[in-house]
């Protein structure tokens, strides 16, 4: 893959398993509200160290406001891209 097509939105493009120390807090935390039952579902996509993407979901992930936080999600990831400040 040629990396001069690749958008990198923060830290540049992956190129190895470096593990990401801010990425760990967050999955951490989350782990730990899934743990005392804070959390029931989620919707996870996942960028691998070989530019692949992929999703999972797990839990109770059906219902409209689960649509609504993925498409605030997306806005605020589209704005990133085009370097809009956001309050998230």
């Amino acid at each position: 893959m040629d990396d001069e097509k690749i958008i990198s939105l923060h830290g540049g493009v992956p190129t190895d398993r470096t593990v990401n120390e801010e990425l760990l807090a967050v999955v951490e935390t989350l782990l730990a509200d899934v743990k005392s039952g804070e959390v029931t579902g989620a919707i996870m996509v996942s960028l691998h160290f070989d530019r692949a993407v992929s999703h999972r979901f797990a839990g109770h992930t059906h219902g409209s406001s689960m649509l609504g936080e993925l498409n605030l999600a997306a806005t605020e990831l589209s704005l990133d891209l085009l370097g809009v400040e956001t309050d998230a």
